[in-house]
């Protein structure tokens, strides 16, 4: 669609899955409207060509997705787990013997969850071979002290390969949040296909169908409503209250 004085506003579109639902099942389920649409050109193909517009609207894809890897999950639970943990036992180990190498170690760190734990543990453990690679003798001592509670290269090591699993989880995963803004801009061109597609073929219903119930079937038309009950008739004439 070029004329963008014509493209329908966010609020139509947003309507257009639930109608489509309804009108491709009503042809779905009865025969007879099915054959009667036919006679405007409607084919198989057309009516694949709606589910496939409304499966793109609605996020669905034939295909399987990607499978998540289990232990990039179970590396996020487990960094998700440890993460306060991990702070408070660096912060009782060095606390009061090395304060200095503490701060270097844990300043502005607070536990968190998911990405946060994952970013926590991962500039801790920067943060540790930065010491590791100082000439300072406090910060070997420090390092040693850590490795004394279990803290050690081999346990940092296996800190290492959990962050690596669990960034790969949170990118397959999506684990950003998307604004409501970037999701329309990505969505809006298959709500205008799946416009497009139901404004062909709703018209060309109309066209051809004559039956209100069929119409109302595909949600083309409501149901008539029942004539509210008229007043029952007062003697005299209406307005007249005048006492005998």
């Amino acid at each position: 669609m070029n004329d963008e004085s014509k493209k329908p506003a966010r609020s139509t579109l947003e309507t257009v899955p639930d109608r489509v639902s309804r009108f491709l099942r009503g042809l779905a389920h009865n025969g007879r409207i099915r054959s009667a649409l036919a006679s405007e050109g409607y084919e198989d193909s057309d009516h694949q060509e709606g589910w496939n517009r409304f499966h793109a609207v609605n996020g669905y894809t034939p295909s399987p997705t990607p499978t998540i890897d289990r232990t990039s999950g179970l590396a996020m639970a487990e960094l998700d787990r440890l993460d306060a943990g991990l702070i408070d036992k660096i912060d009782a180990t060095l606390v009061h013997r090395f304060p200095a190498q503490r701060d270097a170690v844990l300043q502005g760190l607070v536990a968190g969850e998911r990405a946060v734990a994952v970013a926590n543990v991962k500039t801790i453990l920067a943060r540790l071979s930065t010491l590791e690679s100082s000439s300072d003798s406090a910060a070997g001592e420090a390092l040693a002290r850590l490795a004394k509670v279990k803290i050690d290269p081999a346990e940092r090591a296996r800190l290492a390969t959990l962050v690596k699993s669990a960034e790969a989880f949170e990118s397959e995963s999506g684990g950003g949040v998307e604004s409501d803004e970037s999701r329309w801009a990505r969505l809006e061109p298959s709500y205008l296909a799946l416009w497009a597609w139901f404004d062909e073929w709703s018209r060309a219903a109309n066209r051809a169908i004559q039956r209100r119930d069929w119409l109302v079937t595909l949600g083309l038309a409501k149901r008539r409503q029942a004539r509210d009950a008229e007043p029952a008739p007062v003697d005299g004439p209406a307005g007249d209250d005048r006492d005998e």
